[in-house]
């Protein structure tokens, strides 16, 4: 790992939004890579810019100037349906909240970014049993969110993440709405995913989440 070129690389990254006559720089020159096999956690002060490195390297926003690579290509340079297609094949998202569908079961809310990738229908039954597997899930396919605790929910939240079978995972907050036995069993999950060749990165203000992580970055005032 220690030789090979990032996954993602950022670039002297900033990030300015205009508030009437004020410019806030939300990230201010930020520059780093991101390995595959690697876990990062990203750290900071609510307001010190997390959020908007979030959707920087998950490819969700491009910067005001620098650059942020994703293998060999320019994302700033990407058009929206080129970049959505990036983190539909590349990127797995986790979030504090889950983001479930109610109205679908365990299965179908795993099985929805399959609906926007380019696998074939025939291969997403076996996609989606592989990923509720990793996570121990697989007997819980037939339920609602509303019939999962918060660890299981997040346990979904995962298996949809990996559906794609993603090259990062990024992950904001993803034990904040947890009890600290169930926190301590998604993060064993998590950190798991970098040995399969995946790389981890945690938007986290726990500390001992982030002192988990291969390297930790503090961001103050972007």
């Amino acid at each position: 790992m220690a030789d090979a070129p990032p996954l993602v690389s950022l670039t002297d990254v900033r990030k300015t939004y205009r508030k009437g006559d004020t410019e806030i720089h939300a990230v201010d020159g930020v520059s780093l890579g991101i390995k595959a096999g690697e876990s990062l956690a990203i750290v900071g002060r609510s307001g010190s810019g997390k959020s908007t490195l979030m959707s920087l390297i998950g490819c969700i926003d491009v910067p005001t100037s620098g650059h942020v690579s994703f293998g060999n290509r320019r994302v700033e340079s990407m058009s929206d349906r080129e970049r959505s297609r990036l983190r539909n094949q590349s990127i797995g998202f986790v979030f504090q909240s889950f983001h479930l569908i109610p109205e679908l079961t365990v299965e179908r809310n795993v099985e929805t970014p399959l609906l926007y990738s380019d696998t074939p229908e025939s291969a997403w039954s076996e996609r989606v049993h592989k990923a509720l597997d990793a996570v121990g899930l697989e007997a819980r396919k037939t339920h609602f969110p509303s019939e999962l605790s918060g660890g299981e929910a997040q346990r979904v939240a995962i298996a949809r993440a990996l559906v794609c079978d993603p090259e990062m995972v990024l992950a904001d907050e993803p034990t904040g709405n947890l009890d600290s036995i169930t926190e301590r069993e998604i993060a064993d999950l998590l950190f798991s995913l970098p040995r399969s060749g995946r790389a981890l990165v945690l938007i986290t203000h726990d500390m001992s989440l982030a002192l988990r992580a291969n390297r930790r970055i503090e961001l103050r005032d972007g």
